[in-house]
């Protein structure tokens, strides 16, 4: 089930609702699967993944294992993706393929075990970078002529294109979208000592000043004695104890 989220054809909304699926079950919120419940844990399976998927820690602090699940779900699909368009630009016969083939595999082996915590057997010591192409190769962008992609994958590669293109930033935050009004009290994530209050659709009140919320965040962090240059705002104001990005992305999921 895993890796049908990123092979299947599929959309953007498709692939969240799955990922909201594999959340809700990897995090005990789902009666009809069985827990572990030593292991399905935020000190367990939430370390691990945050561990092995190569998730920022400071990011994933003090938030719920549905959200580290989520976000190692998105980590993954990152990382399929580097294979996606040589499967589809190589032929199926060829050395190079099969070379493919057996690196998905691995991935998708070290993916499973990672969420079953078996990995510490067979993949102890290894993170998602040892199962990526080489940094070479990430970094490197390939720019391929028309003429020299076979003409019955051309279609293809032009799917794959619009396929991605779809995975685009997200419009910018609102509290409109999750029916947060005017007034509302926002606790910062790093220090709940710290609050703002919502003052439209897209600002807050914060140490005596209007402020979006991304220049509220930065602004809060330095009270606190640490410097950001850049945050996303949602990441870091609570709205009933959840960022404002995981109501966001549960409320896109549905």
């Amino acid at each position: 089930m895993l890796a049908q989220i990123w092979w299947q054809e599929s959309t953007l909304e498709d692939r969240n609702k799955e990922a909201h699926k594999i959340s809700l079950i990897f995090s005990n919120q789902n009666p009809d699967y069985t827990a572990m419940p030593q292991w399905h844990r935020v000190n367990a399976l939430g370390a691990a993944l945050i561990e092995c998927f190569e998730l920022d820690a400071d990011y994933c602090a003090g938030e719920d294992l549905y959200f580290i699940v989520y976000e190692a779900l998105a980590n993954i699909g990152m990382h399929f993706n580097q294979y996606r368009n040589d499967f589809l630009t190589t032929a199926q016969d060829s050395p190079e393929h099969m070379a493919l083939v057996q690196a998905v595999h691995q991935l998708q082996q070290f993916v499973v075990q990672v969420f079953l915590g078996t990995h510490v057997i067979e993949f102890a010591g290894k993170t998602i970078s040892n199962f990526s192409k080489s940094k070479k190769q990430t970094l490197e962008i390939d720019v391929i002529e028309a003429n020299d992609i076979p003409v019955e994958q051309s279609s293809a590669f032009t799917e794959l294109l619009k396929e991605l293109s779809e995975v685009a930033p997200l419009k910018p935050f609102t509290f409109t979208e999750l029916d947060i009004a005017v007034g509302t009290v926002l606790t910062f994530k790093a220090d709940g000592r710290l609050t703002c209050t919502v003052l439209n659709h897209k600002q807050v009140r914060f140490a005596g000043q209007i402020l979006s919320l991304s220049r509220a965040a930065i602004t809060a962090f330095a009270q606190i004695g640490i410097a950001r240059k850049a945050v996303r705002g949602p990441d870091y104001w609570l709205y009933n104890g959840q960022s404002l990005t995981v109501l966001r992305l549960k409320k896109l999921a549905y």
